[in-house]
């Protein structure tokens, strides 16, 4: 090849590489873009207390706590652990939460890859040959050339269903033994196709199709990264009132053992003074140490769910952090005024799972619409207009490529259909019952929701009237107690008078704090089947952006 034709290829290099390194170019989708904001977050605790991730309590990209829980120094957590705080630490921390942030990574990822279907085709080919060939004649003669070619150009569909591709080559041909006119011989052309679509494949809504599926899929994975979020710090909550009532039931069988003793001390000293009988003393002695037996059992129970707290915030070296806290909360018992309808009308606005299945039931339509386009025959409407040059250097061929002499056209149109088109028929088949499943599976899901919705309330409920019931019998069991040990005092009844009274005091407070727990719990379950837990706790979950 001539010096000009290697420069001209090598100017074909720069600039087709240009269009191929832009082409490749992709938006960076390795960092999460959904971010969690906590509204109203507390204060950070002391310097070694581990940090939620961002200002303002924010999830967005690295757990700020989870990399401070990997460090070699101790980190403890702070000595009043309030709700919230439990909240943005599971946010941080908690491995569902990081798990289903990334899937709607994935799901992101996917939508760009869905719309690489209309990216730029940017291709080019170089050969370099030789041919010695025979020529017919007597004696058979041969030719004896040299041959190169470059072609180059860029391919594109775009969402009309239209095809377009422009290119441009060259053709050099030089005859050995030096027999033809023109030699070298060099061809230059360029050319521009077009091909469109007209029934199967026609529309824009057609050739997006997998677009909007794969952008309904980002959605989905984007509520379920809300619903784990809501499922987990469900979680969070239930076990913060768990151990609440653990540690106020330690409080309880720790007064109950103070009255028993107490009760020991005065039965003594009856005895001593002749009023009294041993067998008093013995019956205070029994319930005493029978409460002694009940604390460290308490304590086992508080020490459990300490851990369970700390393994559903994600916190799973304790020794690290420490598990040496007390809660900083107390359980709201405010009622709460809801009907069924307005729960449910709340639930399907706001609850993940139904916005999934209303996804889905749109993933359908759009396969129905798609599968029924693709049961229509292939008709293309296709053209190709180019020009050509000839001569024996590149630089002339290209000078008659120019002038626009040499060309050519043509004009047709394209027909397949496949006989008796089986697949595409039952493809479509299929994806009118899929929608159909979707939609009973939407109905199904408002069933399962009003039950939800409907149970939840009467939970909430019976809890609300048990804290009324429980406060009235911790006070009657109050005023009981506050008798018998007048009476006792002065011989008019006996020991076992005094410790019943005791013990139904003890259940009484127990209950009373079951039932505040209770309804604290029963209200998170609530705002959980409702949907709008998050809202409800002040924490939003961002939509991404771009």
């Amino acid at each position: 090849m001539t010096t000009q034709t290697g420069q001209t290829i090598c100017l074909f290099l720069v600039v087709l590489g240009s269009a191929l390194c832009f082409s490749c170019a992709s938006p960076d989708v390795g960092a999460p873009r959904t971010r969690v904001v906590v509204a109203n977050s507390p204060p950070a605790p002391a310097e070694s207390a581990p940090r939620p991730a961002a200002s303002g309590g924010s999830l967005s990209d690295a757990p700020a706590v989870l990399a401070e829980l990997t460090l070699d120094k101790p980190i403890r957590l702070p000595e009043h652990l309030s709700l919230q705080y439990c909240f943005l630490l599971a946010l941080d921390a908690n491995k569902d939460i990081q798990v289903a942030s990334l899937g709607a990574d994935v799901s992101e990822a996917r939508v760009e890859g869905a719309k690489g279907e209309f990216d730029s085709n940017v291709f080019m080919e170089l050969t370099r040959g030789r041919s010695n060939l025979p020529v017919a004649g007597v004696p058979v003669e041969r030719t004896d050339t040299a041959e190169g070619a470059f072609s180059a150009g860029v391919r594109k569909r775009i969402t009309t269903g239209t095809d377009v591709e422009l290119s441009a080559s060259t053709d050099y041909v030089r005859d050995i033994d030096n027999r033809s006119a023109l030699n070298p011989t060099h061809t230059p052309k360029v050319k521009l196709g077009l091909s469109q679509d007209l029934l199967k494949d026609f529309g824009t809504g057609i050739n997006r199709t997998s677009i909007l599926i794969a952008q309904n899929n980002l959605k989905v994975s984007e509520e379920e990264f809300r619903n784990t979020i809501l499922q987990r710090l469900f979680e969070v909550e239930r076990a913060y009132w768990d151990l609440y009532f653990a540690i106020a039931d330690l409080g309880v069988s720790e007064m109950y053992l103070e009255r028993a003793r107490k009760l020991v001390t005065l039965a003594e000293a009856q005895e001593k003074a002749g009023i009294g009988a041993a067998i008093d003393v013995t019956r205070a002695e029994t319930i005493a140490a029978a409460q002694e037996t009940a604390i460290l059992q308490a304590q086992n129970r508080a020490s459990k769910l300490r851990h369970r707290l700390l393994r559903v915030l994600g916190i799973l070296d304790v020794e690290r952090v420490g598990a040496d806290f007390e809660l900083a909360d107390s359980p709201a018992t405010e009622p709460v005024v809801a009907s069924l309808a307005e729960a449910v009308r709340i639930a399907k606005k706001a609850r993940p799972d139904y916005a999934q299945a209303e996804l889905a039931i749109g993933n359908s339509e759009l396969q129905r619409t798609f599968t029924k386009n693709q049961r229509l025959p292939t008709l293309q409407l296709f053209g190709e207009y180019g020009l050509a040059g000839m001569d024996d250097s590149l630089g002339d061929s290209v000078d008659v490529l120019d002038d626009g002499d040499f060309g050519s056209w043509q004009l047709g149109l394209r027909f397949a259909v496949p006989l008796p088109n089986r697949s595409a028929r039952s493809e479509y088949r299929a994806a009118q019952l899929q929608y159909q499943q979707a939609r009973v599976r939407l109905a199904a899901l408002t069933e399962t929701i009003t039950r939800e919705v409907a149970d939840a309330l009467a939970d909430l409920e019976a809890a609300e009237k048990r804290i009324e019931t429980t406060d009235r019998a911790r006070r009657l069991a109050e005023r009981l107690l506050r008798a018998e040990d007048t009476s006792y005092s002065l011989g008019r009844s006996g020991s076992l008078d005094v410790l019943d009274a005791q013990r139904a005091l003890a259940a009484a407070e127990r209950n009373e704090v079951r039932a505040r727990t209770d309804y604290a719990t029963a209200l998170a379950n609530l705002y959980k089947v409702q949907g709008n837990l998050l809202e409800q706790k002040g924490i939003t979950v961002e939509p991404r952006q771009g």
